[in-house]
């Protein structure tokens, strides 16, 4: 967004492709535990779908791609489809929340581009 800001469409959307496919990748992989990550504790306190939570992940990655890209009907989409797998994830909530709020803004802007 921060290219978009300065006219840099060219690496906005390169940028945007590299995330797509990182989470593409992401999506694919077959998670495992890796016993020198950070998270450990939570896996040992908490019983955890590591499947789940890496389709959350690419979800939410690639609803920040489709918001990114213009789409903002598709993150929304993706969005709920992630808040109906896990209520508790924070920032899909927000990021919902806001481009709801978004929706009536950008319609008033397409109807105030077709009055002459």
């Amino acid at each position: 967004m921060a290219q978009r800001k300065l006219d840099d469409d060219e690496a906005a959307r390169a940028i945007l492709s590299r995330l797509a496919q990182f989470a593409e990748r992401l999506a694919e992989t077959d998670p495992k535990i890796d016993y020198f990550a950070t998270s450990l504790p939570n896996l040992l306190l908490f019983d955890d779908d590591l499947v789940k939570r890496n389709r959350v992940d690419a979800l939410f990655l690639n609803a920040l791609v489709n918001h990114g890209l213009g789409d903002a009907e598709k993150a929304a989409q993706q969005l709920e489809q992630l808040l109906a797998e896990d209520p508790n994830h924070l920032l899909a909530a927000e990021l919902l929340r806001w481009l709801k709020l978004q929706r009536p803004v950008a319609q008033e802007m397409r109807v105030e581009r077709t009055e002459p």
